[in-house]
């Protein structure tokens, strides 16, 4: 009872002196009236201490002009996605083995390095990352590009080699670092980053006698959604699948990779799988998980080839 009390007078105390202060601060204005101290006094403290509102146009607006929409490469994807994948979001797309989850990444890196100003950071954990390829597809999507401007554009790709979860948090506490000085010119203009695979640094940490494996994969997720945030980039995570129970994942038959406790991390997650048993270079995307779109209602059907990316006419 007595330390009841006890915090009871001590919140008296705090919205007494609180009082006390703004009437003083009223008395000593040189407009000051007592008919309108109530008046005053609320309007000094929401000012202060109240949440401002904001119309959802004006919200609208603003993250428009701050966000940047890259391209997929291929309209169909672009439409499905409002635009393509939108800086500040975590996207994960995942899929079964061999579906085309890299050569997706690799033509949305093509299509960064051929815009202005904005430059690619790839962690690399599972060997596959290819310059040759890329510029392939650059090459493919800009026919008159020649060595040099080949070269310039490699300027604007970087690609780190993580084969562990603790290699891949120490290099991203550094980068939060270099974006949060301003000082490195690279990463002043690092609008894209891309993990693949995000599946082999978590999977061994997770199950058996690991004990950290689920607050290390937290930790990873946070930073991840922080960079994109904070910094106004878009962040592609590659992940793999799992075989799913009848009725446990939307009806499918794979859910991602890495479980439960992963499904609420990314903003975005896309499945990619095979669209025909006849034709293997047709693939089929669908949103499974977004905040501004609705799920599952909508895919689009694309190609791969060794031309990149390319829209079903069909």
């Amino acid at each position: 009872m007595n330390d009841c009390k006890t915090e009871d007078s001590k919140d008296e105390q705090i919205k007494i002196t609180t009082a006390s202060k703004l009437f003083r601060d009223l008395s000593n204005s040189k407009t000051f009236d007592r008919k309108e101290i109530p008046l005053t006094a609320l309007s000094e403290l929401v000012s202060k201490h109240g949440c401002q509102l904001i119309q959802g146009a004006e919200l609208w607006e603003e993250t428009l002009n701050f966000s940047k929409i890259i391209s997929t490469g291929t309209k169909k994807v672009d439409l499905l996605l409002d635009g393509g994948l939108y800086t500040g979001e975590m996207i994960e797309i995942f899929g079964p083995p061999s579906c085309g989850k890299t050569q997706f990444a690799f033509n949305v890196v093509a299509n960064v390095l051929l815009s202005k100003a904005m430059n690619v950071l790839v962690y690399d954990s599972c060997g596959s990352f290819s310059a040759k390829r890329i510029n392939e597809l650059a090459s493919f999507k800009n026919p008159e590009l020649s060595p040099t401007q080949s070269r310039e554009l490699f300027s604007k790709l970087s690609c780190v080699k993580v084969f562990d979860i603790f290699c891949l948090l120490t290099h991203l506490e550094q980068l939060k670092e270099k974006l949060s000085s301003g000082i490195d010119q690279f990463t002043t203009r690092l609008k894209f980053i891309i993990v693949d695979s995000i599946t082999l640094l978590i999977s061994p940490i997770l199950g058996g006698k690991q004990t950290q494996g689920h607050g290390l994969m937290a930790r990873l997720s946070i930073l991840l959604k922080e960079l994109a945030y904070e910094n106004n980039i878009a962040v592609l995570v590659v992940n793999g699948t799992v075989t799913a129970k009848t009725g446990e994942y939307f009806n499918n038959k794979f859910k991602p990779a890495l479980g439960k406790h992963w499904l609420s991390a990314p903003h975005v997650r896309l499945f990619m799988e095979f669209a025909s048993t006849k034709d293997l270079t047709l693939r089929k995307l669908t949103i499974h998980k977004h905040h501004r779109l609705p799920i599952l209602k909508n895919n689009a059907s694309f190609y791969i080839s060794k031309l990149g990316l390319q829209d079903d006419t069909s």
